[in-house]
């Protein structure tokens, strides 16, 4: 190792590949920064970088660092300790990985969350399950991120796996032990055959797979949300149609092909219908893009004349939000209805992609979706003994709870002057479509 110092009167070097070499008339003592003293004998020339530099020759020395091998490896010192703890850094080693032969024979996995809002349908966690080999992705929106929702999941996408006449055989994910590194779910892998493969913990990019579209569909579905401006509730569909979008976009990964094509390349050579050169029918394994809509924009849908108040002279639509698609089909979008306040799916649809729905649709003077305004969850408030209705004790929060079955109602809570002590009311956010569908 060297230091070119410009100012310094002369250079030392302890090592023994001088160019020229010659000994001193009188030894040169030399005084160290620690107080310590070496001596040098002999001076000549050393290459340094097609330069040559006259240095003294001071074999007993030795450079502080020269000789620590925790970082670089270097094998001419010895290993210090000190360096190690001091300097210690996360080794990444990139190794070329072998991809797999067959659709889901390994399978990645991860989970994201918990969202700042909840989605129409509660959901406030996705989880993500990705094919090694043409990269599809299933997602599906969990309420929490208890064993229980996970492993749900799971067995949803395994049995829709196996349905298609494939076989997970190996499982990666993160070493999350309240989603994944439990009993029950080793229990569930290992009575079906499959291989338990989760990452070291605190080390998420060896289960990088996962991460990385965990990114790429949060920043697809961040786009549809601001170009749509579209409230936040709606976050859960925006992550599904980004996940319905990656699968037809074309993969550096699979060659410039799309998940889409790969996984129905293969199933069709699985089945045997058709041979592999037959350009006709591996047409059909591209995805149709002729459907595409822009996500959170004004769509007309169909009024059913069995759902017409006036059949003659009435509207035969009304308009409602575009969301994204059902299932892996091409005619039918899912749509969120402000009357009915739920996603609904609906073939009979005509957009207008210069506006966005939540601008148009004027439905409801709050808000123009016809959503419930977010409220806190409350936990259990004491009011005090009273006579008369509505009316709180000083001090308290002054709130009163929801009647179930009237979404934005507020009941007043009587309490009756015979009754002793206090009385507790629990205040929740409670909406008429409260549980998840279609996910």
């Amino acid at each position: 190792m060297w230091i070119i110092d410009s100012g310094a009167s002369h250079h030392m070097y302890n090592g023994n590949d001088f160019t020229t070499y010659e000994r001193l008339p009188n030894a040169i003592r030399i005084q160290l920064g620690n107080k310590t003293c070496v001596f040098a004998t002999h001076h000549g020339s050393v290459r340094v970088q097609n330069h040559q530099i006259d240095a003294l020759h001071t074999p007993s020395f030795r450079y502080w660092g020269g000789g620590c091998r925790s970082k670089r490896g270097n094998e001419a010192g010895q290993l210090c300790e000190v360096c190690i703890l001091a300097k210690h850094e996360r080794k990444i080693t990139r190794v070329l990985v072998l991809r797999t032969t067959t659709p889901f024979e390994l399978v990645y996995s991860d989970t994201c969350g918990p969202f700042n809002t909840k989605s129409h349908g509660g959901g406030l966690h996705f989880i993500v399950f990705i094919d090694g080999y043409t990269r599809h992705t299933t997602v599906y929106i969990l309420l929490d991120k208890r064993a229980e929702s996970c492993i749900s999941a799971f067995q949803s996408f395994k049995a829709r796996i196996e349905s298609w006449g494939y076989t997970i055989k190996r499982f990666r994910c993160d070493n999350g032990r309240g989603e994944y590194n439990n009993t029950l779910f080793r229990r569930i892998l290992a009575g079906s055959g499959i291989s338990f493969e989760p990452s070291p913990p605190h080390t998420q990019h060896k289960n990088g797979v996962a991460e990385r579209m965990i990114g790429t569909l949060t920043e697809k579905a961040r786009a549809m949300m601001l170009d749509s401006q579209a409230p936040k509730q709606f976050w859960a569909e925006a992550i599904r149609t980004a996940s319905y979008l990656h699968a037809r976009t074309p993969s550096r990964a699979l060659d410039g092909k799309s998940p889409y094509e790969m996984l129905h390349w293969h199933r069709r050579l699985l089945k045997r219908v058709t041979e592999i050169d037959d350009d006709s029918q591996a047409d059909d394994d591209k995805p149709k893009l002729h459907h595409l809509r822009r996500f959170g924009y004004l769509a007309y849908r169909r009024i059913p004349k069995e759902q017409r108040i006036d059949t003659k002279m009435g509207a035969r639509s009304k308009p409602c939000m575009m969301l994204g698609y059902a299932h892996n089909t091409t005619k039918i979008r899912r749509i969120w209805d402000p009357e009915q306040r739920k996603v609904v799916n609906c073939s009979d649809v005509e957009f207008d992609e210069n506006q966005t729905a939540h601008i148009s649709c004027i439905d409801n003077e709050n808000d123009a979706l016809g959503l419930p305004e977010q409220e806190p969850i409350y936990t259990e408030e004491q009011v005090a003994e009273t006579g008369q209705s509505g009316q709180v004790a000083p001090g308290n929060t002054g709130q009163v709870a929801h009647t179930p079955g009237q979404s934005g109602q507020v009941a007043s809570q009587v309490v009756a002057p015979g009754q002793s002590g206090q009385v507790a009311i629990l205040l929740a956010w409670l909406t008429s479509n409260a549980c998840i569908e279609g996910y």
